[in-house]
């Protein structure tokens, strides 16, 4: 799926290995204080390997559609994150990673 979303994209370096994760979510309430919309990206979107090491966030790629986009109260957005880890990790992906909504995934 990387290779067929942009030809530029290269494989991942010796000893990685690409993972793709599609998450699909929705804006229930939002309480901003300066906008009305809330804005959803890959910088969100953290791994964790097994024995609790922060994974690197930077992936020089372009994932695959559809991209995740901003959202007002009630809207929708679904769209795939990469990450790069280890070729043998089965890591967990963390979601607003040290803010007291964060979430904790297990990629299997």
């Amino acid at each position: 799926m990387i290779e067929q979303a942009n030809m530029f994209n290269s494989p991942p370096p010796a000893g990685k290995k690409y993972i793709l994760a599609e998450f699909k979510i929705k804006l229930i309430e939002y309480a901003g204080k300066t906008f009305d919309s809330w804005t959803v990206s890959q910088a969100m979107f953290d791994t964790v390997t097994q024995k609790g090491a922060l994974n690197d966030h930077y992936i020089g790629i372009v994932p695959p559609g559809p991209e995740l986009q901003e959202l007002y109260k009630g809207g929708q957005t679904e769209g795939w994150v990469p990450f790069v880890v280890d070729a043998n990790a089965n890591p967990y992906i963390v979601w607003n990673r040290g803010w007291d909504d964060e979430l904790w995934f297990k990629v299997q």
